[in-house]
């Protein structure tokens, strides 16, 4: 067991539950600089979030940028996405989501890598993310973003809890408004 796990972590037996600074990983892109801790998402909002998306988990592939130790990845399995994907940059974090998703005897992938090098696949997509990073992130990943919808992808949606990068997503016509409370937004690309 850990130490000070909340009820998530000790239902699973997983470490999910402790932030973690940056500043204490060794990280070598250089948008570290950009990077916000790891905070786990509480799982009430990760659901309210997703049950507000009009869609069939089963249809989509989730992925988490910024995954850190794994804990949306649990949840999202917890919902039957057709698949589902984590991105991290840092390989402490990554090594212990991977271990998170085998402790909770889940089918996730962990992709070890900076989000602005990272490839969106192609299926229908539940983008997440918590805070994860500062502006010039944020802008190459809606950059790819809208890269992997010109290729003829018409179903997306980005989860962005805390977000404050929100500006950058609205001043992107391609991106439509469902959900923008102070603490939640969520877009949807329009259809091509």
């Amino acid at each position: 067991r850990f130490r000070g796990q909340d009820s998530f972590d000790a239902a699973l037996d997983v470490d999910t539950s402790h932030e973690v600074a940056l500043w204490r990983l060794r990280i070598s892109s250089a948008n570290a600089r950009f990077g916000r801790k790891y905070q786990p998402t509480n799982p009430s909002l990760f659901l309210d979030a997703i049950s507000a998306i009009p869609l069939h988990c089963r249809d989509f592939t989730f992925i988490d940028l910024g995954c850190g130790k794994g804990r949306i990845l649990i949840l999202a399995a917890q919902q039957g996405f057709k698949k589902i994907m984590g991105v991290e940059f840092s390989a402490e974090l990554a090594a212990i989501a991977r271990k998170n998703i085998s402790q909770a005897k889940i089918s996730a992938d962990v992709v070890e890598t900076d989000v602005t090098e990272f490839s969106f696949p192609d299926n229908d997509l539940i983008v997440y993310m918590y805070n994860p990073f500062e502006s010039p992130v944020m802008d190459s990943v809606i950059a790819n973003l809208l890269k992997w919808w010109k290729r003829g992808h018409n179903s997306a949606f980005v989860v962005y809890v805390n977000p404050t990068c929100r500006k950058r997503f609205e001043c992107v016509p391609e991106f439509e408004t469902v959900i923008d409370t102070s603490g939640l937004c969520i877009w949807r690309l329009r259809d091509s």
